[in-house]
């Protein structure tokens, strides 16, 4: 009876949680990879310091680059806690004077064809400039 009862209250927490804090993994609540079904193209996010693949969390003092830009669009991105983390870091570290790193937030066309992956060039949706941290 005892485990019963703590794993009531652990439920009851976690929804609880999970209400408060939104989507945070673990506590999301959209279906994840359920839809996808037999799709065979897609896009992945790509932040690019001078041309080159890099993580958002390696610059600071964005200017320029406006974090609700940076969204997928119409592009069927299954990377969007990605783009959300991305956005998060932009915002909460922006600047007034601009950086020597120029950089590009895009996505990469992915199509799936007879088992290959072909991939298209980056389609840039912002830019700006920031400094390395």
């Amino acid at each position: 009876m005892g485990r019963a009862r703590v794993a009531a209250v652990a439920l009851v927490a976690y929804v609880v949680i999970a209400l408060i804090v939104g989507e945070w993994f673990p506590f999301s609540r959209f279906s994840m990879y359920s839809t996808l079904g037999r799709r065979t193209e897609g896009a992945v996010p790509v932040l690019l310091a001078d041309g080159v693949v890099a993580r958002a969390s390696d610059f600071d003092r964005y200017v320029g680059l406006e974090a609700q830009a940076l969204g997928p669009g119409t592009r069927p991105c299954s990377m969007n806690y990605r783009v959300d983390e991305d956005r998060r870091w932009i915002a909460s570290h922006s600047g007034t004077t601009p950086g020597p790193v120029r950089i590009e937030y895009g996505y990469v066309p992915v199509r799936i064809s007879q088992g290959r992956v072909l991939r298209g060039p980056v389609d840039v949706v912002a830019r700006g400039r920031a400094w390395p941290r």
